[in-house]
């Protein structure tokens, strides 16, 4: 049996718990991968822009029968102004375009304003209240304006002069001794009043376009007869101009109501007009002179 070691010969040094260096090891961050970030967002993109629309194009509206009787009594009395004299003004006479320019002896005695207001008047009858300030037809079933009066001692009505309402206006839109002649040269067989807008009928009773400012003038027997050509609406899509200057038909509605033009930029001839045909002639003849 072995020799047992006396407790008192052993030397054991305690160190105090606090005293001992920790069996834990504390990670530091460098120690370690680091931990995975998310992936970033896309920046947000802005929602596409609706394509453009084109502005919606407004018709200034006017009313019907003030804006034709002045139109027409502006272009009478500016006459009057230059020409007091001028033969359209007086007495009225078998075979003369004549009349006063007011009532003289009673308020409904026929005269030149009492014509421009009853122009109107039949016109707004015809396309109600209010129509577009240009571009429009003026439709009428009064043409022509009968120079008229009452025998003496009966009341039987005698005819002294006919006119068509678009040669009258033709006229006052350039007044001068040229176009005075093509107006009372009889049916204006040799001058005929070509119609742009291809709705200027030429009888009372039957509805025609009496728009002589945008839609038509004096001109040649052939322009007239090419304008005919155009009256189908298909046909005038192509239209190729007429006369001398070329002039383009006007687009209308049946109701006289502007219609757009029809030459567009795809088809052939493309189309040159300032105003989409509107008035094109009109203007055209102001530069020329």
């Amino acid at each position: 049996m072995a020799d047992r070691i006396p407790l008192s010969s052993l030397s054991i040094n305690w160190v105090p718990t606090s005293a001992q260096p920790s069996k834990r090891c504390k990670l530091s961050s460098s120690s370690s991968p680091p931990a995975p970030q998310p992936a970033p967002l896309p920046a947000p993109q802005p929602a596409p822009l609706p394509a453009p629309q084109p502005a919606p194009q407004t018709i200034n509206l006017v009313a019907t029968s003030a804006h034709v009787t002045g139109h027409l009594w502006q272009l009478v009395l500016a006459l009057h102004n230059q020409q007091p004299q001028h033969p359209m003004f007086g007495e009225r006479a078998a075979g003369k375009v004549r009349l006063p320019l007011r009532p003289v002896k009673r308020a409904n005695e026929q005269s030149w304003e009492l014509v421009c207001e009853r122009l109107g008047g039949k016109v707004e009858e015809q396309m109600g209240a209010r129509i577009p300030a240009s571009g429009a037809c003026w439709l009428s079933k009064v043409t022509s304006v009968q120079i008229n009066r009452t025998s003496p001692g009966s009341s039987r009505v005698e005819v002294l002069a006919t006119v068509i309402v678009c040669r009258l206006v033709a006229f006052l839109r350039r007044p001068c001794a040229e176009t005075w002649d093509w107006l009372t040269e009889g049916e204006g067989t040799l001058t005929p009043f070509s119609h742009a807008c291809n709705r200027g009928a030429q009888k009372n009773g039957d509805v025609g376009c009496i728009n002589a400012l945008e839609h038509g003038n004096f001109a040649s027997k052939a322009e007239n007869e090419s304008h005919k050509q155009c009256g189908a609406n298909s046909a005038r899509a192509l239209c190729p101009g007429h006369g001398p200057r070329r002039v383009k038909c006007i687009f209308t509605h049946e109701d006289g109501w502007p219609m757009p033009c029809r030459m567009v930029e795809d088809w052939v001839p493309k189309c040159k007009c300032a105003r989409a045909c509107y008035g094109a002639r009109m203007a055209d003849e102001e530069e020329d002179e």
